[in-house]
């Protein structure tokens, strides 16, 4: 999960999850034009569209 707006570090460690085969999220207002941001499964606008997927997977 990646909080934006994010440093270089974090997009750094977003990358290598992703390289590694993880899940990738973000929540937060992002610059659309930056390809970057297609390794993400979803971004979350805010914390009640975080919420509504996570309640998803609630059990």
């Amino acid at each position: 999960m990646l909080v934006l707006p994010a440093g270089k570090s974090g997009h750094i460690e977003a990358g290598v999850a992703y390289g590694l085969g993880k899940k990738c999220y973000a929540i937060g207002e992002f610059d659309a034009t930056d390809s970057l941001y297609n390794i993400f499964e979803e971004i979350f606008n805010n914390e009640s569209e975080l919420e509504d997927f996570l309640k998803q997977y609630k059990s």
